[in-house]
């Protein structure tokens, strides 16, 4: 039954709209995080795939089995777009995992656990309370009141 009372709690929208943008921003963490991992691991995957054809002179290479020249500078050409189609949205990501990093840090430590393990670590609330000693009305008071003073930093640095 708490796991259940949990899972609608996670699932429970805020009528603080600033406060629901701070939750959905610390909610995507772990997808940000999930997806920089994936487009690393997917330049690799083309860096491998595409190796040979960037370290080729195509001018000078006479292509065998019929494929044509173009066709292989064109290849390249895709690959260099991907590669820094996969580097900017590294980045991106990257920039919006700092922020969201550097607006928690400016949280005191209590909260900074609080918000991180609920959130970035999907742990629940009574794993939080056991964890750092609290009840869980405590837990949940400290959450709320740092998911508002995140919030306003949402508003404020943003």
């Amino acid at each position: 039954m708490t796991d259940r009372r949990e899972d609608m709690q996670r699932i429970r929208k805020s009528k603080d709209m600033q406060v629901q943008l701070a939750m959905d921003e610390l909610d995507c963490y772990r997808a940000r995080v999930a997806r920089i991992r994936r487009l690393q691991d997917r330049r690799e995957e083309l860096e491998i795939n595409f190796s040979a054809l960037r370290s080729i002179d195509y001018s000078k290479v006479s292509v065998q089995g019929g494929m044509p020249k173009d066709y292989l500078v064109e290849t390249a050409i895709k690959w260099a777009d991907i590669d820094k189609e996969l580097d900017d949205l590294i980045l991106k990501n990257q920039r919006e995992l700092n922020l969201i990093e550097y607006k928690l840090s400016l949280l005191s430590s209590v909260e900074q656990t609080v918000l991180f393990k609920y959130f970035i670590e999907g742990r629940s609330i009574l794993e939080i309370a056991s964890l750092l000693k609290y009840s869980e009305q405590g837990i949940r008071k400290i959450k709320i009141n740092a998911l508002k003073k995140y919030a306003n930093l949402f508003i404020e640095k943003a």
